[in-house]
């Protein structure tokens, strides 16, 4: 991949020197983001961690949702 290169600061080169780095030691690595589904799964994962810690009586804080935020 090849990305936009004039007028870049030092420490944008540095970034850019290193991610040439890695890609040439690792190979390209393109992964999802981490948004969308896996987010909703680990909030599901972390209500059914706060529902089994209630029920060994550890205190546990909960966050409600607002009306009208996403999801």
């Amino acid at each position: 991949m090849s990305y936009f290169t004039a007028n870049l600061t030092d420490e944008e080169q540095e970034v850019r020197d290193e991610l040439a780095r890695q890609n040439t030691k690792w190979g390209e690595q393109n992964h999802p983001d981490g948004t969308g589904g896996p987010a909703f799964n680990a909030s599901r994962g972390a209500t059914h961690t706060a529902d089994l810690a209630e029920k060994a009586g550890i205190p546990v804080r909960r966050y409600e949702r607002r009306s009208g935020d996403p999801r």
